[in-house]
């Protein structure tokens, strides 16, 4: 007797999936960067009257923030947590949201998402072939790290606008919209 396969997930179920999984990437990110952050930041203040590398720590501090920020777009992008002009956007019916939604990813998210992606993995790759050094780590040649968590980030922000593209369609064809969506 052949063996049964599952259904396929329908594409709700797998839109949802992908979201979660860029929410943890999103969360882990903010939960390991922020307090190194804060760490890096307390530490420069208290070895300022030694005068110790002040600037050692300003590099990490930024290094953190750029890791930081690339790896929570894409999380903030599917919580509905980034910057939008309310005022207009609230006057707006759901289909209409949807249109702007598939035509502000299709013109802006994903040709900025696909720059970024061919010359941040250039850049990260590069990074490492040279043995670039990277102040967090004290010197070691890991800046290709940092680097790469830039397309990383961005291919989450893409993967988090597709999501949000499957979700504008299902609006588009009648299905209701999701609470925290469009």
């Amino acid at each position: 007797m052949p063996a049964r396969s599952s259904p396929p997930a329908p594409p709700q179920d797998v839109v949802a999936r992908v979201e979660r999984a860029i929410r943890r990437v999103g969360l882990a990110a903010a939960l390991i960067l922020i307090p190194l952050m804060i760490l890096v930041r307390v530490t420069e203040i208290a070895t300022r009257p030694w005068n110790l590398a002040g600037s050692l720590f300003n590099a990490m501090e930024g290094e953190l923030f750029l890791m930081f920020a690339f790896l929570t777009i894409g999380a903030a992008y599917v919580a509905d947590a980034h910057v939008r002009v309310d005022v207009l956007a609230e006057r707006f019916s759901p289909r209409a949201k949807a249109w702007i939604e598939l035509a502000g990813l299709a013109l802006f998210v994903l040709p900025f998402a696909a720059i970024v992606l061919q010359h941040g993995s250039t850049r990260a790759a590069l990074a490492f072939e040279d043995g670039e050094r990277m102040a967090l780590t004290f010197g070691a040649a890991t800046r290709w790290a940092m680097y790469a968590c830039v397309p990383l980030g961005v291919a989450l922000f893409a993967l988090a606008a597709l999501c949000r593209a499957a979700r504008a369609v299902q609006v588009l064809r009648g299905g209701r919209a999701e609470p925290d969506g469009l």
